[in-house]
């Protein structure tokens, strides 16, 4: 019993010095990483070394921090330095949340109404393609990747 006890307890310490270390060493803490720390004036290979999955569309970031959806624009001077970040609350859209965009919106107001895109396939239109939590897929396609000019459902739920 005294062994069990001493080995729990020598673990424990040992975890927990392993994880501190960790910090020390280089890994970003809750405080240092996330949607507080995304700001204008950041370049995309700073975003890189936060170790945050992102997707890039032609000029724009997307992410997804600490439950909160952010957006970026890439300045066209450098194609690196973001500006325009903003954080929209996290959204999981439903089919009838595709019913809100209109021609003419931005990529913002896009996001901000039925969250972060899963990324875009077509080449040569530029277009973002969104999950629902119904189970389809809604592409929605762009005038010079800034304003939208239609939404189309691509897929049906197959359930």
């Amino acid at each position: 019993m005294k062994t069990k006890l001493t080995f729990i307890i020598a673990f424990s310490l040992i975890f927990t010095l392993c994880m501190t270390s960790c910090n020390i060493i280089g890994a970003p803490s809750e405080t240092e990483s996330g949607v507080n720390t995304v700001r204008e004036g950041m370049t995309v290979e700073d975003i890189d070394s936060l170790q945050i999955d992102y997707i890039r569309y032609g000029s724009y970031l997307f992410l997804s921090c600490n439950g909160s959806n952010i957006v970026a624009r890439i300045s066209s001077d450098d194609h690196s330095t973001l500006e325009n970040v903003k954080t929209y609350t996290a959204v999981s859209p439903t089919d009838s949340d595709f019913e809100k965009i209109e021609k003419g919106m931005t990529v913002h107001q896009v996001v901000e109404a039925v969250g972060l895109p899963e990324g875009s396939f077509t080449h040569g239109t530029k277009s973002l393609y969104f999950k629902t939590t119904d189970g389809n897929v809604f592409i929605v396609y762009f005038y010079n990747s800034d304003t939208v000019s239609m939404v189309v459902r691509s897929t049906e739920n197959q359930q």
